[in-house]
């Protein structure tokens, strides 16, 4: 899988057409693999230590282990990014979200912002199965997402067919090509995510 990580090129450029971003500090492409992560209690209590309390009981509040792990992990990165950019520590790093839920970061003033060459420094969180990923602009809106291919979800279907039906009339033809192309070589659940 190709993932863009910070300044850390990691490409597949068979099937991405990305241009480098400019090697901005504030500038962030982060992706996790939780995957194989099997955080012990030790380890989950200190991460979780590193959060606000209200953060805290918003990762307790998740229902299942893996949407803890999720919600921990989207947090961790959240704020490492903030303190990276602004250059403070992460504890004085504060997290807000607005009405629709994006978080932001607000306890850096304007003027602190224009002096790390980060004007309007924001970012935006998504997760998906087993992948968290964070993007981070200087002073463009960002918007992040993630779908992860089937055989990373627990517990959804694998029928490629109820993929193809659900997608019938959204993908465009050369959409539609990159799938058939995958689904040749075998990676027709790739294709489709990232087509989607």
């Amino acid at each position: 899988m190709g993932v863009l990580l910070s300044r850390e090129h990691v490409l597949d450029a068979g099937r991405f057409d990305v241009p480098p971003w400019p090697p901005e500090p504030a500038d962030l492409r982060w992706a996790c693999d939780l995957s194989e992560w099997q955080p012990r209690a030790a380890e989950w209590e200190m991460l979780l230590g590193l959060l606000p309390p209200s953060d805290r009981e918003a990762v307790h509040a998740m229902g299942a282990a893996v949407d803890q792990k999720r919600a921990l992990v989207s947090r961790l990165m959240q704020r490492r990014a903030a303190s990276f950019v602004l250059a403070v520590p992460d504890s004085d790093v504060v997290i807000r979200r607005t009405r629709a839920g994006k978080p932001f970061e607000a306890g850096e003033s304007a003027a602190a912002r224009a002096a790390h060459g980060a004007p309007n420094f924001n970012f935006n969180v998504a997760h998906d199965a087993c992948l968290v990923v964070l993007a981070a602009d200087a002073a463009l809106l960002v918007g992040v997402d993630v779908c992860s291919p089937f055989r990373l979800r627990a517990g959804a279907p694998a029928e490629y067919a109820g993929l193809v039906s659900a997608f019938e009339g959204v993908l465009t033809a050369d959409e539609w090509a990159a799938v058939r192309g995958e689904e040749a070589e075998g990676d027709a659940d790739d294709a489709a995510a990232v087509s989607a």
